[in-house]
C-alpha cells in the first residue's frame, strides 16, 4: 500500500447559495444550498460507501491533494434516464466466503436535480436500511432521510447549516443543527463522481465531505493502478483507487474507465475481506 504523504486541505467557507429544492414530504421551497463557486464505501462497513468527488473549478486545474468539492464535472448523460444498479457483499475468512448482503441503489432525475436511493438488503431479503438524499444538478446535497433498525433521520441542507431530526430506536428525538462547508458533498452518496474526474494513475486528492452525524469529514484518496479486471463476469479496464476514511480500514475500489461507475470493492478487516461486486 502507498505511503501517505503531508497533505494540504483547503480552508473551507460557509458561503451558501439559493438554490430550489423539493423537501422530503414533497413540498416545494426556496433552500439556501452549500455550493461554492464553481457503493461503494461503505457509510455502514457491513454494506458499503464511498465517497469521491468533483473539483471546485476546473476539472484540467487539479493538483496534487486538493480539496475535491462539488461544482465542477459533467453528470454524464445516462443519467438523464433512471438507472439501478445492485452490488452484492460478502466477507471472506481464509478459504470461505460468507455472502452478507446487497446493495441497491438507484439514480433517478427529479427537476431540481436527482434523487438517489441506496437500500442495504441482508442475505435472508430483509430491508436492514434506507438511504433516500436529493441532489442539484450539480450534485450538491439538498435534503437527506435515512431509516434503519437504530432509527431514523431527516435533515435539510440550507443556509450554510444542516437542520432536521433524528429518531433513535427508543423514539427519543435528537435535533440536529450544524454548519456545513460550502462545497461539500453528503458523505453517503459523494463516490457517485469520482469517474467523472479526469483519473489518471498518481491523481489524488482529498473529498470534502458531510456526514449528518459526524459532521465534516476529509477523506485523502489517490489513483494506483490502471487493470483490467473481470467483474460480474465481465472484463473491463478500470482505475484502482485507495480512500483513506476516518476510524475506518482504506477500502480499494475499482471504477470503470469507460462509464466511471464501481465495479469492484474491497476493504480488509481485522475479521475478514469485504468484497463489494
Amino acid at each position: 500500500m502507498l505511503a501517505t504523504p503531508a497533505r494540504r486541505i483547503e480552508r473551507l467557507d460557509y458561503s451558501p447559495t439559493t438554490t430550489d429544492s423539493r423537501m422530503p414530504n414533497g413540498s416545494h421551497s426556496r433552500a439556501r444550498c452549500p455550493v461554492s463557486s464553481a457503493r461503494l464505501a461503505c457509510a455502514r462497513i457491513a454494506v458499503l460507501a464511498v465517497a469521491l468527488a468533483a473539483l471546485p473549478g476546473r476539472v484540467d486545474a487539479q493538483v496534487a491533494d486538493d480539496t475535491i468539492r462539488v461544482g465542477a464535472p459533467r453528470v454524464p448523460s445516462s443519467l438523464r434516464n433512471a438507472e439501478t444498479d445492485t452490488s452484492r457483499v460478502s466477507m471472506k475468512r481464509g478459504a470461505d466466503s460468507v455472502p452478507m448482503s446487497a446493495y441497491v441503489e438507484s439514480i433517478t432525475p427529479t427537476p431540481d436535480g436527482f434523487l438517489i436511493v441506496g437500500r442495504n438488503i441482508s442475505a435472508a431479503g430483509v430491508t436492514m436500511s434506507i438511504d433516500t438524499i436529493a441532489v442539484s444538478k450539480t450534485f450538491a446535497p439538498l435534503w437527506h432521510a435515512d431509516s434503519a433498525a437504530s432509527g431514523r433521520a431527516r435533515v435539510v441542507y440550507a443556509r450554510g447549516r444542516v437542520t432536521g431530526t433524528r429518531v433513535d430506536s427508543t423514539g427519543k428525538t435528537t435535533t440536529i443543527d450544524i454548519p456545513v462547508a460550502a462545497g461539500a458533498f453528503d458523505y453517503s452518496y459523494a463516490r457517485l463522481v469520482i469517474g467523472w474526474l479526469p483519473l489518471r494513475v498518481g491523481f489524488r486528492g482529498v473529498l470534502a465531505t458531510h456526514d449528518i452525524t459526524r459532521g465534516a469529514v476529509h477523506m485523502p484518496f489517490r489513483v494506483v493502478g490502471d487493470e483490467r479486471i473481470v467483474a460480474r463476469g465481465v472484463a473491463a479496464d478500470a482505475w484502482k483507487v485507495e480512500l483513506d476514511r476516518p476510524g475506518a480500514p482504506t477500502q480499494t475500489t475499482w471504477l470503470s474507465k469507460a462509464t466511471g461507475k464501481t465495479l469492484r470493492v474491497v476493504i480488509v478487516t481485522p475479521g475478514g475481506t469485504i468484497y463489494v461486486e
